[in-house]
């Protein structure tokens, strides 16, 4: 008893210490809420000045006063002849106030600020900033409140870069930067597509009106991943016994590959689809393309051809697969496979004697004694097992 009345009073005091805590470190959270807050409240702020949108145009070139006397000076300062395109007048206090101009140049992808004096006799190099631009030929500047925007476009290819400047009186200090691709972003858009086999997504090469499109190379392969990832999803459906999902993604394979560049068929008067195959010879799929880098060889379109026509066998849809079949054959004699393939269809459509002489070749250049022989073939050409 006595030691639980010396006990109790301290219990207390503990309680009480924890509740000053408590209100304590509350305290503390909400002053941190409030600095975060303003903390934000500012950074959108400094975001918001950074819209380039409403910035204006520098004078350029030839428009700016004393245009002649300007680029001698600049000419002789980087000792170099300069382009009435790189050079641009700036307005920036509290710079104005000292100088009669001031010149922003954009040389070897670099920025360099100067100010001229005493009726464009003088000239002061201000600041210098490197990695301005990523094409000193490709630029668009504008200004607003002592800062600068810099646009520039890399050669041949859709490649942007933007940066903001601002000038403190001292220095060029880098406020914003940002790389974009648009023709990039629309290729890996569709090549995320095609991967998902988002069939209805993918739009066929010619029609994405993209800048530059031979610079990148998944434009010029777009109709090879096109029809190699069918050709994967294709089988992924036969596995789980989805048939008709496999004919269908292969049928959409094959049109867009043969589909996808018609500006660039050598055959471009022969328009390829799965109907009119038989109107096509060995030589014509195998120069289809003028640039090899756009297509398949004649053995890797073989084999697309022929998984094809064996789907379509699968599903019983056997007058459709036997030309298909025909033509794997007359591209590629020894492809072993296709013999047996087209000996099911025929032997499906009833043509039992053009079966057998599919499935001797088969044999013939299988092996007999090879154990992977189906036993229906053995039967059906009179083999002992």
């Amino acid at each position: 008893m006595d030691n639980y009345s010396i006990y109790q009073p301290n219990k207390k005091k503990s309680n009480l210490l924890l509740y000053k805590k408590f209100f304590k470190l509350l305290g503390i959270i909400v002053i941190c809420g409030f600095l975060f807050l303003n903390i934000r409240t500012a950074g959108g702020q400094e975001n918001k000045n950074l819209e380039y949108q409403d910035f204006q145009p520098a004078k350029q070139g030839e428009e700016i006063p004393n245009y002649p006397m300007v680029i001698e000076c600049l000419s002789i300062m980087n000792k170099t002849e300069l382009s009435p395109a790189s050079i641009y007048q700036i307005h920036s206090k509290p710079a104005t106030q000292q100088y009669d101009l001031m010149i922003l140049l954009v040389h070897d992808l670099s920025a360099y600020f100067y100010g001229f004096t005493n009726n464009f006799q003088e000239v002061d190099l201000l600041a210098t900033f490197p990695n301005a631009t990523i094409n000193d030929v490709k630029v668009l500047i504008s200004e607003k409140e002592n800062q600068i925007h810099l646009w520039s476009q890399a050669p041949f290819s859709a490649m942007e870069q933007e940066v903001v400047l601002g000038w403190d009186g001292k220095d060029l200090i880098e406020k914003f930067r940002k790389h974009s691709d648009p023709s990039l972003e629309v290729l890996e858009l569709q090549k995320r597509y095609i991967e998902n086999g988002e069939w209805d997504k993918v739009v066929v090469p010619e029609e994405l009106n993209l800048q530059y499109p031979n610079f990148y190379s998944d434009f010029n392969q777009m109709g090879i991943f096109a029809l190699k990832r069918a050709h994967q999803i294709a089988l992924e459906k036969y596995k789980n016994k989805s048939l008709l999902e496999a004919v269908e993604v292969m049928e959409w394979g094959i049109h867009f590959y043969f589909n996808a560049y018609p500006y660039s068929k050598t055959h471009s008067e022969i328009i390829f689809n799965l109907q009119n195959i038989e109107n096509f010879s060995a030589e014509d799929l195998a120069n289809f393309y003028l640039t090899p880098i756009e297509s398949f060889s004649l053995e890797e379109i073989t084999l697309y051809l022929n998984d094809y026509g064996f789907f379509l066998s699968e599903v019983n849809q056997n007058q459709k697969a036997k030309p298909i079949l025909q033509k794997v054959i007359e591209f590629n004699t020894n492809r072993v496979v296709v013999y047996i393939n087209i000996g099911d269809v025929c032997w499906n459509l009833g043509e039992q004697e053009k079966a057998r002489e599919y499935y001797q070749k088969y044999v013939e250049l299988l092996g007999a004694d090879n154990p992977r022989i189906p036993t229906r073939v053995k039967e059906r050409i009179g083999m002992k097992n």
